[in-house]
């Protein structure tokens, strides 16, 4: 899509009195602002490939220790008393067992390709799909061969490698699903009460759901979701997934196909998909991005707002059918193109007492998921992040803005351009990564007060410190006066052009003089004069110490320029973190400004400007990184990225300062 995100619910009627009710994007040409606002136990859990949530325990159900090997788990149903079984595709069999704790038997039915089965107690047998051989079969037990009826068409319709296989109990329909044809079948048992439907899926379809008694057909190649409302006057509502490449395939990666949905089930009050993504259909790419993803509504699906659960899956496995049980989710995954590799049934489990969405990981002795990078008691990670009009102008969901908070390993982060074009995405932002928030800064910590601009905040060492992010104006924006480029965009058309250092600075000044001076002021009265003080943000202005006499003989820039505002930042104590690491500003210019825009461009400056600064007793920096698209021009690499800024973000470690003791009762 190059359209930003509306809601809209459009009825069309067509000519065979199907009736759809479509939920999709409004188109809207989207401008580009730019510097408008600112210039499993085998296999073990991957690194999370964006913000996960800790109120779910994850564990490797089924095979476990047992002998059995699983060859392409695709389906875990659920027969009379406690029985499970596992649908075996890559060995063409059902395994199961009659309760937990005991050893998975193998059935001795003849299936070829088979991808579900249900269990219908009312009339005590089992269909399945029996997908390579082109029919649904039934039977009455699964430890013997015999087969009670079969058929290869249903209401006139023949069937296509069916896939999915659903039981509404309360009405006794049985759903079935042709995935190239789209049709969806109803019957009560093999041979009675047959129907048949298109439904408009737009391509291939694997899967169906039910959700308080509702049916959805599960479209892949589109990424949608269609719900059938109404069956005897075929009424659809269609919902289109949030889709950044605007193309489709059978499977492929998040970057390269936008979601492919292999199963979407309604679980513990949140809708939980996967996608069939494999390293042989990513191109490159990374296929375990939203591969297994949860939202709250539908119409979330649409518009982009999701979370990736994707850490909570082994990395480079396929996770396919949903099954929800009791009081837990299960999850079929399997190594596309490869045999016992990881195999296996996940289980989801609400995890109790528990705060929403933190980091996670599963260790390959462990059984459930436990949180990962407690922060050390001395180290802090702070951030300066503009994430660009809410963080989802670049057409990707505000997911991918929390994922590069979340892999740069963040503790606090300031951040800019909190507003989209929809309204303040802030809230919803530490949402999804469960942190506490102002208007402008993120934290996983305690916010122990509210300042203009800032918070004290609480360290788990119980140390306090400060941080102030700010957002200064783009107006007028000196590179570019210097430079004689004209932006496009209305706040710089009458911006005067400059020729000289000492103009620029005069400008500087007067452009975002009056703001540092106030916060300047305002961390000068502090109380506590050697508490850790951290300033980050989108200053909007270069650094002294990159508009160099050296860089301006390379060309890199059209002049030395002293830059007010960082040579007030260092007159007041404040350290810049990335120089201080990399103090060859021609060896690593650290740019910021902009990963939109290509080395060469004309129409633009790149530039370092956005800073992470410290001062306070005892504050050692440790390292300092940027976050951006590409391993050329950043340290810690998001793909797709979702902002016009390139992040910083910078590790310290924080004294511990020693209690004071009363010796006149200290013993």
């Amino acid at each position: 899509m190059n359209d930003m995100i509306k809601n809209l619910t459009t009825a069309l009627v067509l000519t065979n009195a199907l009736t759809l009710i479509i939920a999709s994007p409004l188109v809207t040409p989207v401008t580009a602002w730019a510097q408008e606002e600112s210039p499993t136990p085998n296999v073990p859990i991957s690194e999370a490939s964006g913000p996960t949530v800790v109120d779910l325990e994850v564990k490797n159900y089924a095979p476990g220790s047992d002998p059995v090997r699983f060859n392409g788990s695709t389906h875990i149903a659920f027969g009379p008393g406690s029985q499970e079984i596992i649908t075996d595709l890559g060995n063409n069999r059902f395994v199961f067992r009659e309760s937990p704790g005991v050893p998975f038997q193998v059935s001795p039915l003849s299936v070829l390709g088979q991808h579900s089965v249900v269990y219908n107690p009312a009339d005590k047998l089992y269909y399945a799909n029996d997908t390579d051989n082109h029919r649904i079969i039934s039977f009455a037990d699964l430890s013997s061969g015999t087969i009670t009826a079969q058929t290869k068409t249903i209401a006139g319709v023949t069937l296509q490698r069916p896939h999915d296989i659903v039981l509404d109990p309360a009405t006794g329909w049985i759903y079935a699903i042709n995935p190239k044809s789209g049709h969806v079948f109803r019957f009560t048992a093999i041979g009675e009460n047959e129907s048949a439907i298109s439904v408009p899926l737009q391509g291939y379809a694997r899967a169906l759901t039910l959700s308080d008694g509702r049916l959805y057909a599960i479209g892949s190649a589109k990424g949608r979701i269609v719900e059938i409302v109404d069956w005897e006057k075929p009424t659809f509502k269609i919902y289109d997934s949030f889709d950044p490449t605007g193309k489709s395939g059978p499977a492929g990666s998040w970057t390269k196909t936008g979601l492919v949905l292999n199963d979407a089930e309604f679980f513990n009050g949140f809708w939980y998909a996967t996608s069939y993504f494999t390293e042989s259909y990513a191109g490159g790419s990374d296929s375990d991005e939203n591969k297994f993803i949860r939202f709250k509504t539908l119409d979330d699906l649409v518009t982009g707002k999701w979370t990736d659960l994707s850490g909570l899956v082994p990395s480079g496995v396929t996770p396919y059918y949903l099954t929800v049980k009791g009081g837990s989710l299960y999850l079929a995954i399997f190594k596309h193109g490869s045999s016992e590799s990881g195999d296996s049934v996940l289980q989801f489990t609400p995890r109790q007492g528990k705060t929403r969405n933190q980091e996670l990981s599963l260790r390959p002795d462990e059984t459930s998921v436990m949180p990962r990078g407690t922060a050390d008691l001395k180290s802090v990670k702070v951030m300066s992040y503009n994430i660009y009009r809410g963080g989802t102008m670049r057409r990707q969901p505000l997911s991918q803005t929390a994922k590069a908070i979340q892999v740069a390993k963040a503790d606090v982060v300031g951040v800019q351009e909190t507003k989209s074009p929809r309204g303040d995405n802030m809230k919803e932002l530490a949402e999804l990564l469960g942190w506490n928030h102002t208007a402008n800064i993120l934290t996983r910590y305690e916010i122990v007060e509210e300042l203009e601009n800032g918070i004290k905040v609480k360290l788990p060492s119980g140390q306090q410190a400060y941080i102030f992010s700010l957002h200064l104006p783009s107006n007028p924006y000196q590179p570019y006066q210097l430079l004689s480029i004209q932006p496009k965009w209305h706040k710089h058309k009458d911006t005067p052009f400059l020729k000289t250092e000492i103009e620029a600075i005069a400008a500087a000044k007067e452009a975002r003089g009056r703001q540092i001076t106030r916060l300047l002021r305002q961390i000068r009265t502090l109380p506590d004069k050697e508490a850790p003080v951290f300033v980050v943000g989108d200053f909007n202005e270069p650094s002294h110490l990159d508009w160099t006499e050296e860089t301006a003989r390379s060309g890199r820039h059209p002049m030395k320029v002293q830059y007010p505002n960082s040579q007030a930042m260092a007159k007041a104590g404040f350290t810049d973190a990335y120089r201080k690491i990399y103090p060859d500003e021609m060896k690593n210019p650290g740019f910021t400004w902009s990963p939109m825009y290509k080395a060469d461009d004309p129409t633009t400056h790149h530039d370092r400007i956005d800073f992470v600064y410290y001062k306070g007793k005892g504050v050692k920096l440790n390292w300092v990184k940027v976050v951006g698209e590409s391993k050329e021009n950043a340290d810690i690499v998001i793909t797709p990225y979702p902002s016009d800024h390139r992040a910083v973000v910078a590790a310290f470690t924080i004294p511990i300062q020693p209690k004071s003791v009363d010796h006149s009762t200290a013993k």
